[in-house]
């Protein structure tokens, strides 16, 4: 904690307190996702821009008690756009989450801004997806220093067939649903599951590099396996 915020704290009154949420994917080729709920317009903290998203955190208060906290994040799954980014990687399982409190004024656009003022940033990893709703999805957090029970690799090797969840379309709505889906493709070429160049409705994924290749082209793939593993 800054000394600047220290003393803002200590004031009988004191500014809008605001909670800043960043989670780290870019281990998966996702990026930084940067979003709070304390606000419905996108806020501005030290150049990075928040964008406003429902999500609801508890479980990080300390208890003294010598066990680390587990925290959850629950955060809506009604975009759809923002949910397979959101769950493109593994369910996120391993990606750094920091929650960020500073005071409104300290914002960019704030009457004082200072980009380095800030409560104590708590830090943890998603340990796992606990809970998933048509409305919503919770990650459980732990602690980095927490790594009791963690095994390695954290799932399954397999080599040459992709394990993500392939979006799906709804006829109904003729769009595609991504609630249930964790591959990040969203662009519009589409193949069926033997690669031939077809129509939206009938896009399916092979679950192979081919499939993964026909989509992204040249740019990074986020294949879901593991094409380099090899047998020992």
């Amino acid at each position: 904690m800054s000394e600047l915020i220290a003393t803002e704290s200590q004031k009988l009154y004191h500014d809008t307190l605001i909670t800043l949420y960043e989670i780290d994917a870019t281990f998966y080729g996702g990026g930084v996702l940067r979003f709070q709920s304390s606000s419905n317009e996108t806020l501005m903290f030290n150049g990075y821009e928040y964008f406003p998203y429902p999500i609801t955190a508890s479980g990080f208060e300390y208890t003294g008690r010598g066990q680390a906290p587990q925290p959850t994040l629950t955060a809506s799954v009604l975009d759809l756009a923002f949910t397979a980014q959101l769950l493109s990687a593994n369910n996120l399982e391993n990606c750094d989450v920091r929650r960020i409190k500073t005071y409104r004024k300290f914002l960019d656009d704030g009457s004082d801004p200072q980009p380095t003022a800030t409560l104590v940033v708590d830090e943890f990893y998603i340990a796992r997806m606990s809970a998933k709703t048509k409305e919503s999805v919770t990650f459980t957090l732990a602690s980095k220093i927490d790594m009791r029970g963690k095994q390695i690799p954290g799932r399954q090797i397999i080599k040459g067939t992709c394990m993500f969840s392939y979006r799906v379309w709804n006829a109904e709505t003729n769009q595609f649903n991504y609630v249930n889906a964790t591959c990040p493709y969203s662009g519009s070429n589409y193949f069926d599951r033997n690669g031939t160049a077809t129509t939206a409705d009938k896009d399916a994924c092979s679950k192979d590099l081919k499939g993964c290749k026909l989509r992204y082209g040249d740019s990074p793939l986020p294949f879901g396996g593991f094409p380099g593993a090899g047998r020992f």
